[in-house]
């Protein structure tokens, strides 16, 4: 009687090898799968549209308010409001570019988000006329980028400032 070769024989499988073993055990150490990225799409968008609310608002404070078709009335900055909603994708790339110039000059999460909301706002300055209605822009742009932050959960902040970015977002609603 031969033995085997075991070279050109393949070994027999043993489908019960496993079956008292954990993962752990199999893997060598426990795994743990990699957190996915938080979403952007639906904050940035909540970031716009509360941008654009808060310009109004904001417009509607510094001129006096009136619902008029007329020049300075809040009609017609809510019309030019859901235009400009439509433009949305095109501030994404100034969005992503800023982004990476605060990530690499180490600027703080919460701080460089808003700043961005900021400086988006300030697109409203490109006329070259400085109206007040423009600083209604900013302002609305930093209370975009301040949603921004708060609606990815406030990344890169102690759990104090948690706690005082949801008090101010209770003063804001």
């Amino acid at each position: 009687m031969t033995t085997p070769d075991p070279i050109s024989t393949p070994p027999e499988p043993d489908f019960h090898r496993h079956v008292d073993q954990s993962d752990e055990e199999l893997l060598g150490h426990a795994y743990t799968p990699p957190e996915p990225p938080p979403p952007l799409v639906w904050p940035f968008i909540k970031a716009c549209i509360t941008a654009m609310a808060m310009s109004i608002g904001f417009t509607g404070l510094f001129y006096g308010g009136g619902f008029g078709l007329g020049d300075f009335k809040i009609m017609h900055y809510i019309a030019s409001a859901l235009a400009l909603q439509m433009l949305v994708p095109l501030v994404l790339p100034p969005a992503w570019v800023l982004a990476k110039l605060a990530v690499h000059f180490r600027v703080p999460r919460g701080f460089a988000d808003i700043a961005i909301g900021g400086l988006l706002g300030c697109v409203m300055l490109i006329s070259g006329d400085w109206k007040l209605q423009h600083v209604a822009f900013i302002m609305g742009g930093l209370v975009g980028g301040f949603v921004f932050w708060r609606a990815q959960g406030y990344p890169g902040a102690s759990e104090r400032t948690a706690k005082l970015g949801d008090a101010a977002a209770r003063v804001i609603r």
